[in-house]
């Protein structure tokens, strides 16, 4: 799948990656893109996810770092320990 959208991406996070799941850039640019290279432009996807509706972040802030890391954008690191996880989290593929 090469033309990706934001809606595209959101509509797979809400299904694959529920309350109390993580999920990568990396893992996503490997689904979408089939290779690791697609990072940067999930990344924007997901913040013009947001800009078009901030409620969009439950599900967005399910992406972290393939280390685990988190950005603590639109309240990342509250809402993952919340549903469970301890920071610092470890990838978890889709």
């Amino acid at each position: 799948m090469s033309s990706v959208n934001w809606n595209d991406l959101l509509a797979h996070l809400k299904v694959v990656v529920p309350a109390g799941s993580v999920t990568s850039y990396k893992a996503l640019s490997r689904h979408f893109y089939g290779h690791d290279n697609g990072t940067q432009a999930i990344a924007s996807m997901l913040k013009a996810a947001v800009a078009a509706d901030a409620h969009h972040a439950t599900w967005t802030n399910r992406v972290v770092g393939a280390d685990g890391s988190v950005v603590d954008v639109n309240g990342q690191a509250d809402q993952l320990k919340e549903e469970g996880w301890l920071l610092p989290l470890k990838e978890v593929r889709v």
